[in-house]
Order: C-alpha cells, then sequence, then structure tokens
C-alpha cells in the first residue's frame, strides 16, 4: 500500500512561526474532505541551532479551535532538518493512526522542550491571506489553555495509507505450539527475540538489517534466514533440531591463516622450502 495525499496546504510561503517559548504551541486547523485513517503528515519546518524533540499531535476542536483532546501523537528527533529558511518537509508517522470523519475540523498542534530563542523550530507559513480555505493558524502562550487565531496558513500534507519504508520492529515475536508465516521488512532496525516453543516454521526476509540478541527454537525449528548484508552479533541457537539455511550476502569473516612450508631441497648443510 502506498501512502495517498488527503488535505494540503503546500503552496506559497512568505515567513516562518517560531516555538518561542516552553509554553508556546503552534496549530493548524484542516477539514476532513473525506472519512480517512490519518497515518502521517508532513510539516514545512526549518531550524535555527539544534532544536530538541518536536511533538506533534492532532487534536480535536471546537468552533474551529484546538481543545487540548489528543487524538494521535508522534515525537520526533528534528534536531538534523534543515536550517535554510525555506524549510523542508518533514515526515511525521503516527505510531497510532486516527480515523478522521469526512466533514469534521482537526487541528495540528506542535510543540517542544524549547529551551532559548537559539534553538528552536520554525513552521513556514503564507501570511495573512486566508489562501487554505480549510482551516487557519492558531498559536497559544499557555500550552494550549487559551488560543489566539490569525489570517495565515502553515505548510501541511495530510496521508492516508503505509508505506514499506516506515516501520521500525521493536519487542518479541513468539510462537506456542506452532507458528508459521512470513515477516518481511524493508529497511528497519529489530531489537529483542525471536523464539519459538515446539516447532516454527516460515521466512524472515530482510533487505539491510543489523540484528542484535538471539534467534532460538525449543524442539524444531525450520525455515530460512536470508541477509542480503548483515553485521550479526548476538547468538543464533538450537535445542534438538534445527533445519534450514542461511544465507549470507556480503560478510566479511576474521579468519586464522596457517602458513604451511614445504621442503623444497636440502643438501651442504643448507634447507630450501617455499611457504603455502
Amino acid at each position: 500500500m502506498a501512502y495517498t495525499l488527503q488535505e494540503s496546504y503546500s503552496t506559497v510561503f512568505d515567513g516562518g512561526s517560531a516555538l518561542a517559548s516552553a509554553t508556546y504551541q503552534l496549530a493548524q486547523t484542516f477539514l476532513a474532505g473525506s472519512s480517512y485513517t490519518l497515518t502521517k503528515v508532513e510539516l514545512l519546518l526549518y531550524r535555527e541551532g539544534t532544536p530538541p524533540n518536536l511533538t506533534v499531535e492532532i487534536q480535536s476542536t471546537s468552533a474551529g479551535e484546538p481543545t487540548n483532546s489528543v487524538l494521535a501523537t508522534q515525537s520526533i528527533d528534528i534536531s538534523g532538518i534543515t536550517a535554510d529558511t525555506a524549510g523542508e518537509w518533514v515526515p511525521v508517522v503516527f505510531v497510532t493512526p486516527y480515523a478522521l470523519t469526512s466533514g469534521v475540523t482537526y487541528a495540528i498542534v506542535i510543540s517542544d522542550g524549547w529551551t532559548d530563542a537559539a534553538n528552536r523550530v520554525r513552521w513556514r507559513q503564507f501570511i495573512q491571506y486566508d489562501n487554505y480555505a480549510g482551516g487557519d493558524k492558531w498559536w497559544s502562550t499557555t500550552d494550549g489553555a487559551t488560543w489566539t487565531i490569525t489570517n495565515d496558513d502553515m505548510g501541511f500534507k495530510n496521508y492516508s495509507g503505509t508505506s514499506a519504508e516506515d516501520p521500525v520492529l521493536e519487542g518479541t515475536i513468539a510462537g506456542t505450539g506452532s507458528q508459521s508465516g512470513a515477516l518481511t521488512f524493508a529497511t528497519t532496525g529489530i531489537s529483542g527475540g525471536i523464539a519459538g516453543a515446539s516447532s516454527e516454521s516460515g521466512v524472515l526476509t530482510f533487505a539491510s538489517l543489523g540484528l542484535v540478541g538471539s534467534v532460538a527454537g525449543v524442539g524444531g525449528m525450520s525455515g530460512a534466514l536470508s541477509y542480503e548484508a548483515l553485521a550479526l552479533a548476538g547468538t543464533i541457537a538450537a535445542v534438538a533440531a534445527l533445519s534450514g539455511s542461511m544465507l549470507f550476502g556480503n560478510i566479511i569473516k576474521p579468519s586464522t591463516i596457517t602458513t604451511v612450508k614445504r621442503l623444497i631441497v636440502a643438501g651442504n648443510d643448507q634447507i630450501w622450502y617455499e611457504s603455502i
């Protein structure tokens, strides 16, 4: 499945609104044009200095104003985004997406752990023209307790759907009794254990992976572990029986080299030999 663009404002920009204090929040409201599950937003941002993590929330609204009722939230590291005032589209993928209702107004709200004016984020905007008909810019200096509306519009893109490039898997995949199937990841960092009791079959396929931890089976385990490029640390172990294959595309493995010398000729108290 691919992402599908829903509501957006991405046309004209002539400024950037900053998160200006520890209690400062910025919001862009939007009208859902259809009922869909919001899985990702992109915000047109740039940084000053090295700002702290950014918290992005989807909130309900009342009379168009954000309510502080959080429907979806995600924290992201923006310390490495562009410092160019033109900004860049920063993706925010919600771990727990939210199902929007057609014709209802929602708010995208951002805040951070602001420490000083030298290290903060700015959200690109178009000032005083109200180009986006589905919502407005709001700002709060009281952590969302009170809000002020402007006629500005800030750059955002809403998406439904998913992408294979996004998932990051953390935790444990386990089966008791029997477990079969396939787990496929495009780009992932995996931590934890993959374990099966009794029997487990299937395939784990990774395009690019650094695997840390254990892949273990008690009783019997069959299947294949295939890696295109792998740095492996940890243990791959089986008790009783292990069948299948392990395939590696590029692995540099330290090896022990023993030099063996072969006698060529001896005479007159001298010996000639070569290394093989």
